[in-house]
């Protein structure tokens, strides 16, 4: 089952639909409601966009900025969808502000072949749920970069999962500039056979009293190639800092890799900090335990595909969107 068709489904229900694409933008409000974020295309507000965004992007380029405020009351996310238009024309560009004590929950579907370049800033008390789904098709490349900041008393939660048939690099910066601040962040790869798949997560406590969590699986097949490194940074005066990563990575197969290197890099002396990653084959003997139960060998494997993704996908919410990722998963992966 298609990805990206059950996304597209998925966003026929959402409030508003933005779509960056190559040269274009379009936004498209399926409800009159005014949730409280604002989207205008960067080439029609290069002369009032905050100068934080202006210096960090460029605003004659494509895309999009998003203005979160009086949004509390909104009950839709937003979809922003990413690709390429004829011509496989350049970089889009999506900035999002969000305001003092203001939330929304915004979600990423990045097509195949795209570049995408993202610029996040979150205010005092804001909080964000950034969701994303990143397709590649064979022999093409996908990237999607990220910059975060966060103030004081913010929240984000983001999830990133990263398929289909081609390669796909994505990186993540997220810096927590104000106490009590917070981050979360899940993310899933899968490369199959030929394909490759990078997720760099780098995290930067600059204050103290903040706290983020990583969580990063991967899945490797055939001769698939995965990758994930990881960066916790922690400022000399961020004191009573908590900050966990983990990455754990499945291999199908002998010849299938996944390069890990979870690292922290720590200047402060009352922080309580961890980090771990595990790198192995499917369990042989709980395999053998299914099959023995009347389970064919690709059903026994598939089984434990889904165990190990499940918690990742079902993150994304939509019940569509998640049985698209998990049948993906073990169709392309289960039989290898």
């Amino acid at each position: 089952m298609d990805v990206m068709k059950c996304a597209s489904e998925l966003i026929r229900d959402i409030a508003d639909v933005v779509e960056v694409s190559g040269h274009t933008v379009s936004i498209h409000r399926h409800s009159a409601d005014d949730t409280g974020l604002k989207v205008t295309p960067l080439r029609d507000c290069r002369d009032s966009l905050p100068e934080y965004f202006s210096s960090r992007v460029d605003t004659g380029g494509t895309g999009v900025f998003v203005s979160v405020k009086n949004a509390n009351k909104s009950k839709h996310p937003l979809a922003i969808v990413s690709g390429n238009d004829a011509e496989g024309a350049g970089e889009s560009v999506v900035v999002i502000d969000v305001e003092p004590e203001n939330s929304a929950e915004i979600i990423f579907i990045v097509k195949a072949g795209c570049r995408t370049k993202r610029v996040v800033r979150l205010g005092r008390g804001a909080a964000l749920r950034l969701k994303g789904v990143f397709e590649s098709e064979t022999g093409g490349m996908t990237e999607i970069d990220s910059e975060i900041e966060l103030a004081a008393y913010a929240t984000i939660g983001i999830v990133s999962i990263a398929v289909g048939s081609g390669d796909v690099r994505s990186s993540f910066r997220t810096s927590l500039l104000g106490r009590r601040a917070s981050s979360r962040h899940y993310g899933l790869f899968m490369a199959a056979d030929g394909e490759t798949k990078k997720m760099d997560v780098r995290v930067e406590h600059m204050v103290p009293d903040c706290r983020s969590e990583v969580t990063v699986k991967g899945v490797a097949a055939g001769t698939g190639y995965g990758e994930f490194s990881g960066m916790v940074y922690v400022a000399p005066d961020a004191q009573h800092t908590e900050a966990y990563q983990q990455s754990r990575n499945l291999l199908i197969g002998d010849k299938a890799r996944v390069q890990t290197s979870p690292q922290l890099e720590i200047y402060a002396d009352d922080v309580k900090c961890s980090h771990g990653a595990t790198v192995g084959q499917m369990d042989d003997e709980a395999i053998f335990y299914m099959r023995q139960r009347g389970l064919s060998e690709s059903e026994a494997k598939g089984l434990r595909l889904e165990g190990f993704v499940n918690d990742i996908v079902r993150l994304l919410g939509d019940e569509k969107t998640v049985e698209c990722v998990m049948e993906q998963a073990a169709s392309r992966f289960s039989v290898q």
